[in-house]
């Protein structure tokens, strides 16, 4: 899919071929991104098909055994496709950030790696004593934590392409804690924000990061992906 779109973009004759096959009737109205992912569509269909099978025949017959055996079997393709498609979305993420970030020293970070899983992004508050919340967008993938800074640059007079700036990733394996920070008694965050903050506490000698969210929700959210990610972590070492 990702080839195909890149296509779409770059060539303006494959793009208008599409679009021609697109109105024949043969098609349906269907383009070829339609068509692609019809065959991966039909795989949960599959399995509910034989569920419902499964409920009108004889326990008691061969029938039943045979037809549990490839619901058993579909279900096991489904969960392996579902597990490769997150894999390639996170993949093809990463390759569009790492095309776009930058660090702390304006020097290009390599966020590629066999194993690396890209599993959450989004804005969150850095409160650092003694200055006003900083806006920062994070992203956690399986194995690390990356702080950066989003900004837009005009590439063009109507074209503008996001970029990740100041950034700085800190290996999950340095994590201690993650402190909610409702309670909390530290006289550096202001009574407001402890409702909504939380903070990661990390290896002696590194300072803590104090993250604010825009509500409860969010907060539990974050603090319950790190929870599980650096625990899941550390059960692999």
């Amino acid at each position: 899919m990702a080839s195909l779109q890149k296509n779409l973009d770059s060539s303006s004759v494959f793009r208008e071929f599409c679009t021609q096959r697109k109105q024949n009737p043969a098609c349906n109205l269907y383009g070829l991104n339609d068509l692609l992912i019809m065959p991966i569509q039909r795989l949960p269909r599959y399995e509910l098909f034989l569920q419902d099978l499964m409920k009108c025949t004889d326990p008691n017959s061969p029938e039943y055994i045979i037809t549990a055996k490839a619901l058993d079997t579909m279900k096991n393709t489904n969960t392996f496709v579902n597990d490769k498609k997150r894999e390639a979305d996170s993949m093809s993420r990463m390759m569009t950030v790492q095309r776009k970030v930058r660090s702390r020293q304006n020097v290009k970070l390599d966020l590629l790696a066999p194993d690396r899983i890209l599993l959450k992004e989004g804005f969150i508050h850095e409160l650092v004593p003694g200055s006003k919340p900083i806006e920062r967008y994070i992203f956690l993938f399986n194995d690390c934590l990356m702080v950066s800074k989003q900004t837009e640059v005009r590439k063009r007079i109507i074209d503008m392409t996001v970029q990740y700036s100041d950034a700085k990733t800190s290996p999950l394996t340095a994590f201690c804690m993650i402190e909610d920070l409702t309670f909390s008694k530290d006289k550096n965050v202001p009574r407001e924000d402890m409702d909504l903050s939380f903070r990661l506490i990390l290896d002696e000698g590194e300072k803590p990061i104090i993250f604010k969210c825009p509500d409860s929700k969010v907060k539990n959210g974050w603090m319950n992906d790190f929870n599980s990610t650096i625990r899941a972590l550390k059960e692999k070492l």
